[in-house]
């Protein structure tokens, strides 16, 4: 696995796991000091300071608009480098996505929740780390339990294996299913 520092928003450096990286990403990578990234930066929506969270969020924000109306670009490629990036979170960066997503358009927490459970119905391959299911799981209950919109929760409900097969400890949230 390779690993490198990655520079986010303010100059700030963080070491991203690139054990998987689309032609997509690499693309949106290399756009960090550009006039388009920046300009991306600024409009952003997202109000953490939380920098794996922002660079996420400004990824799908960014595959959104290099994909218009074409929602395939979101099969594999993109989900997977969701996953990847998701795989560098630690349980407080998972709450403070949840808690973001209160910022964030709704197409972008579809594609979010679309992405995290991706490949886990046998279709496609993962690549979100084992370790990282239970906190997965966990941002599915906790994003429903958040989210007042019907397409993010049909999204989640569509997921419903992949939260009980998590092993998460607030399976009682399920309930609200």
């Amino acid at each position: 696995m390779l690993a490198y520092p990655l520079q986010i928003g303010n100059n700030q450096n963080i070491a991203l796991n690139m054990s998987y990286r689309s032609r997509t990403r690499i693309e949106y990578d290399t756009l960090i000091n550009s006039r388009k990234r920046r300009k991306l930066f600024k409009l952003s929506k997202s109000q953490t300071t939380n920098q794996k969270v922002r660079y996420l969020y400004e990824y799908i924000v960014y595959v959104n608009q290099l994909s218009g109306s074409d929602s395939n670009i979101w099969y594999v490629e993109c989900s997977n480098d969701v996953q990847a990036l998701l795989n560098n979170f630690i349980e407080a960066d998972w709450i403070e996505l949840c808690n973001d997503t209160t910022n964030w358009e709704l197409d972008d927490i579809v594609d979010l929740a679309y992405s995290v459970g991706f490949g886990f119905d046998g279709e496609f391959y993962p690549v979100l780390n084992p370790d990282k299911i239970r906190d997965a799981g966990n941002f599915y209950l906790n994003l429903f339990a958040l989210s007042n919109d019907h397409d993010v929760r049909d999204q989640i409900v569509s997921y419903s294996f992949f939260i009980k097969t998590s092993k998460s400890m607030q399976l009682d949230k399920l309930k609200l299913m």
